[in-house]
């Protein structure tokens, strides 16, 4: 259950950062896989400070 949500929250992060750099404009300039990597980058640091910050939030 707990990486179900994991992978949710990441689909729902590389999803919006993709249509954040569409806008932008960088599916133009840095090609289709520029674009992934920069969504899968961002999506795993917010995921990643997501977690931290349920984990903190049990803890207490």
């Amino acid at each position: 259950m707990k990486k179900l949500r994991i992978f949710l929250v990441t689909f729902c992060w590389i999803l919006t950062l993709e249509v954040i750099l569409i806008d932008l404009g960088v599916r133009s300039d840095w090609g289709v896989w520029g674009k992934y990597v920069v969504a899968l980058v961002f999506a795993a640091l917010w995921t990643f400070l997501f977690q931290r910050r349920l984990q903190r939030e049990r803890a207490s």
